[in-house]
């Protein structure tokens, strides 16, 4: 059993039928109607020791990435982000440790513009998960593509894969990847004001070819994605070589936005992506027919073996 069918099977439906929720469990952020205009976007996140992060590393660097891929989620919906809870269980009490930590989290949390509104602590294994609120007037939902959509991808794919492939080096040996895995981009400016260009969207954060799957999936639809316009770094060809393909295909912890669009709003988003000085790649459309395909340069399918991440 996957995560996803997990969630579908255990944890969908539960609770009453309440009119103030307007999109439940499937997505990056829940939904809940404000009293005005506009939603509350809701998501929650967690990171593990061991799971997600090495043992016994830098607590300002969990910090740092544990804040920002919540906010990924945000700028996935659409939504700005506002107010955030912190759940922590820790060993023990190390004030050191702590203080590195919370020092970190206040630096993040200014850069952001958000603030720490409340949580809950205990003694165990190192673990943290952050809920974090947002708000959303237009929101952007995994399921409202359509057929003939250009799909884009932000930035650049593939180096925090690389980067857990290699063993989690220290930032002297691998600074680029270090960079890219550790203090993740949350796109929330550019998707802020891409938002009424923009069909359907979601973060990477489990690969690429597995969180486009989810909005063909929840929009009813299949793909096309070309192997030969996915966006990596230049430094991950010089150290992956013909391995860049497969780490930007299928790699995991890039927090990119992967998004749709009509074709009539490219000139719009290029140039909203300049203003952020933000890499901005067309990578192929959705099609009517419900199946994913990778093409080669001379146009033929090539076979994905994995699709990404596993959490199960």
């Amino acid at each position: 059993m996957n995560e996803f069918s997990l969630i579908r099977h255990y944890f969908t439906g539960i609770g009453v039928d309440d009119p103030d929720v307007a999109l439940a469990v499937g997505d990056d952020a829940a939904l809940l109607h404000q009293a005005g205009e506009g939603y509350w976007a809701v998501a929650a996140d967690m990171l593990v020791e061991g799971r997600h992060f090495p043992v016994q590393c830098n607590p300002a660097l969990i910090a740092g990435r544990a804040l920002r891929v919540n906010l990924s989620d945000m700028a996935a919906m659409g939504a700005r982000p506002r107010f955030y809870t912190l759940s922590i269980s820790l060993p023990k009490a190390d004030t050191g440790w702590l203080q590195e930590f919370s020092d970190s989290l206040q630096r993040e949390s200014r850069q952001f513009s958000v603030s720490l509104v409340g949580g809950d602590t205990t003694a165990g294994p190192l673990s943290l998960s952050i809920q974090m609120i947002g708000e959303v007037q237009k929101p952007l939902l995994r399921s409202a593509a359509d057929a003939g959509d250009d799909i884009w991808v932000t930035g650049h794919l593939g180096s925090a894969a690389a980067y857990v492939a290699k063993g989690f080096p220290d930032a002297a040996a691998d600074d680029f990847a270090f960079a890219r895995f550790w203090q993740p981009e949350p796109r929330i400016g550019f998707a802020l004001q891409a938002a009424p260009h923009i069909k359907a969207a979601i973060d990477v954060s489990d690969g690429l070819w597995a969180d486009l799957g989810h909005i063909c999936e929840r929009s009813g639809l299949g793909a096309r994605v070309e192997m030969s316009r996915l966006p990596f770094h230049a430094q991950l060809r010089q150290r992956c070589g013909d391995e860049c393909e497969q780490l930007a295909l299928t790699g995991g912890d890039d927090y990119e936005l992967c998004f749709t669009a009509a074709p009539g709003e490219r000139d719009s988003l290029q140039k909203i992506a300049a203003q952020h000085q933000l890499p901005l790649t067309r990578i192929g459309e959705t099609t009517q027919q419900r199946e994913q395909l990778c093409l080669n340069s001379a146009g033929k399918p090539v076979p994905v073996a994995q699709g990404g991440y596993q959490h199960f």
